[in-house]
């Protein structure tokens, strides 16, 4: 083993351990005396570079939830650290501070959470609306309060010996709840009158916590009579740590033999415990030295790191590099990143989704990493598993700071990611993020790249009707008629959507009115299909094509009827659509109306020429239609307004045959009444009456058509005439 003088790693390191020590022994909330402390801070810690103001702040806020007699204090100090380096925001911090800076300076932080966190006012903020006297009583040590209260309970006091109170957040700030006996709180607390008072009165048993929390708050009276019923543990030693108390660690080591564990001495700043436990046990030989050198980096001070570096080159072989640069990073570091860096760690390691700590840092806005990193050789352009940079997760999550850092430091704008083949600016708009697109412009962004479905930027602002964006874009050269895989257009997007402005403006700016899709659609189209009768109104303003087809041969208005869309129908025939129109299946208009029983609808056609009697390719007319598919109200509607009731199709069916073989009744009757013929036989030779046999029962039959026309149909039907023949033949002659 190699010994080091500790009294050296004192001397460097003096002001370091002043300015910590104060942190975690500040016991007072004398004003005048708190601000000094919050210069010997200042001086040592932030002025220094040792920590960065965000850093202390966030040591602050860790040791102020167990020192809740001093709350305030903590808080105060917070607060001008806060003022006097105009900070902004409280990055890495934990988010449940701005609750108590709200509540008791009333600062405002953009975009931050001000609820309460817990169920109830905290009794150590010092309202005097809590719900637990006692509790307030120890931690203020007011002996008064806590005999009326005990008086209160004196005669089922063993009740209140275990109480839960509110301790530390968790990570996802959330408050969490511990269980103590009144006269461990005590001991926490260092509340030695309550604990003098409970010992006298009540007799209350020293438990191994008692020993343990003592440690912390590191009152004499309570320590050494805990001491006389209760043996040091591990967990002595590490409240000794905490305490940032140097005596009682070597006290631990000393008399007791414990051991300090160095892991507590990095998470709690204890470099003290630190230099004592390198002192005794640390070799530059041993297998555990690595292990020290990770809890170094813990420190954040790039000189005690050095201490390690200096000493041999065969140990800088030993240390994991990537464990360390990962170390130093996911403990906010960020002071070691050059000095690990410079042993050989790579920046640019990827984990298993192919993220960097560069692609991190830009997911959770960490400007100071994202600066860090860049500055020691970092590839800003590195790609993870799905081809996203750092630039990418910026604009994802709508950091705009991050994104000028990483474009201010020459980040690509261009790159494309590999799922989706978008840029940033793609996910930009797609986020109606202003500021980031004029960002990603200004360093040169191409308004016309395209994703893997052929869709620009301004197929996105046109689908979610941003003028802003959609002037932004045009501005910097966006092709307005750019198509996507399907053919689609921004107009078309605009129109779908029933984006109005956008729609304008695009017309405005050139857009084809009457561009196809794929699939032969125009944006009127869409807009006659949507329902959406003012993008309607607007195309036709604009002159776009009313009769223009489909693929399908489909016009505007076969889309309207289609959908049932009364107002555009009437829109669309009032300007001159051709009610006559026919798809490629020759249906017109008409026969979507049939369908789909709107006599609204086909009373409008049928006022504008609307051909009452229209075949199809298959010679089906709207009233056969409207049989098949039940529409009685447009079945009377038509036959009352010239529809042949017997038409025939190019199978010699009628429409009474439609009805009969679906077995709608209702329709079959209407049909009758109005003098349909059940007994034509189609090409099939077959009567309505034989396919209604197949949907309906013996008495749907006869009291649908009659029992005489059943029996004329019995006796007609061609497997009737078979079986005659069939019993002609077999007579003897």
């Amino acid at each position: 083993m190699t010994e080091y003088n500790f009294d050296q790693f004192i001397t460097e390191f003096g002001n370091y351990i002043d300015a910590i020590d104060t942190i975690y022994k500040l016991n007072t909330t004398n004003q005048g005396e708190v601000e000094k402390v919050y210069y010997i801070i200042k001086r040592n810690l932030i002025n220094r570079q040792v920590y960065s103001p965000t850093r202390i702040i966030s040591i602050l806020y860790d040791v102020m939830l167990s020192r809740y007699h001093v709350f305030k204090s903590y808080l105060l100090i917070i607060k001008w650290i806060i003022d006097d380096y105009n900070l902004q925001s409280l990055d890495n911090c934990n988010s449940t501070l701005y609750f108590f800076l709200y509540k008791e300076f009333k600062m405002i932080f953009e975009n931050r959470c001000y609820n309460n966190p817990y169920q109830t006012s905290p009794p150590f903020l010092g309202d005097n609306d809590y719900e637990i006297p006692m509790i307030n009583a120890i931690i203020y040590d007011d002996i008064t309060l806590f005999i009326s209260s005990t008086e209160l309970h004196s005669t089922n006091l063993n009740h209140l010996n275990a109480l839960f109170f509110t301790g530390k957040f968790d990570k996802q700030s959330k408050v969490s709840l511990r269980k103590f006996t009144l006269l461990e709180f005590c001991c926490l607390h260092g509340a030695v009158k309550c604990f003098k008072y409970l010992r006298t009165e009540y007799k209350s048993n020293v438990t191994k916590k008692c020993l343990q929390y003592s440690f912390i708050s590191g009152v004499p009276d309570i320590l050494n009579e805990c001491l006389k019923y209760q043996k040091p543990n591990e967990k002595c030693m590490k409240y000794a740590i905490i305490s940032h108390n140097i005596d009682f660690v070597t006290f631990l080591m000393n008399e007791y033999n414990l051991q300090i564990d160095i892991n507590y001495c990095a998470k709690f700043k204890n470099i003290s415990a630190f230099f004592v436990y390198m002192n005794e046990k640390f070799d530059m030989n041993s297998i555990d030295s690595p292990n020290c050198f990770y809890c170094s980096l813990l420190f954040a001070i790039p000189s005690l790191v050095n201490f390690f570096f200096l000493k041999s080159n065969k140990f800088i072989e030993k240390i994991d590099k990537q464990k360390a640069i990962s170390i130093t990073i996911n403990n906010k570091c960020y002071e070691l990143i050059e000095l690990i860096a410079s042993i050989g760690a790579n920046l640019d390691k990827q984990k298993e989704n192919g993220k960097t700590f560069l692609h991190q840092a830009a997911e959770r806005n960490d400007l100071e990493l994202i600066n860090e990193l860049i500055s020691q050789g970092a590839n800003m352009n590195a790609k993870d598993v799905l081809g996203k940079t750092a630039l990418h997760y910026a604009t994802i999550h709508n950091h705009i700071d991050s994104v000028q850092a990483l474009l201010s430091r020459g980040a690509k704008v261009c790159l494309k990611d590999h799922y989706y083949g978008k840029t940033p600016l793609h996910y930009a708009v797609d986020n109606n993020n202003i500021k980031i697109i004029k960002l990603l412009f200004t360093h040169g962004a191409n308004a016309n790249s395209y994703d893997i479905n052929f869709q620009t930027a301004l197929h996105f602002a046109a689908e979610r009707n941003n003028v802003e964006i959609t002037e932004l874009l045009i501005l910097h050269d966006a092709n307005v008629n750019a198509k996507n895989k399907d053919g689609k257009t921004p107009l078309h997007y605009a129109s779908i959507n029933n984006c109005q402005e956008v729609g304008n403006l695009l017309i405005l700016k050139g857009s084809y009115l009457d561009a196809k899709d794929k699939n032969g659609r125009t944006p009127l189209h869409y807009a006659a299909y949507a329902k959406k009768k003012e993008f309607v109104e607007i195309l036709i303003a604009s002159r776009a094509d009313i009769d223009i087809k489909d693929i399908e041969n489909k016009t505007p208005l076969h889309y309207a009827v289609e959908n049932g869309n009364i107002e555009t129908a009437q829109i669309l025939i009032s300007t001159g659509a051709n009610t006559n129109a026919k798809d490629k299946y020759g249906k017109a208009p008409l026969h979507y109306a049939a369908k789909n029983n709107n006599i609204e609808i086909a009373k409008i056609l049928l006022a504008q020429r609307g051909r009452i009697n229209a075949k199809d390719i298959c010679g089906n007319t709207p009233l056969h239609i409207a049989a098949i598919n039940g529409s009685i109200g447009v079945i009377k509607f038509l036959i009352d307004n010239g529809a042949r009731v017997n038409s025939l199709n190019i199978l010699d069916q009628t429409p009474l045959h439609f009805a009969s073989m679906v077995g709608y009744i209702e329709s079959i009757k209407i049909l009758l009444s109005y003098k349909a013929n059940p007994n034509l036989i189609d090409r099939k030779g077959i009567s309505p009456i034989s396919y209604a046999k197949q949907n309906m029962n013996l008495k749907e039959l006869i009291s649908t058509f009659g029992l005489t026309r059943y029996i004329k149909d019995t006796s007609n039907s061609l497997a009737y005439r078979a079986i005659k023949l069939w019993q002609s033949q077999r007579e003897p002659r």
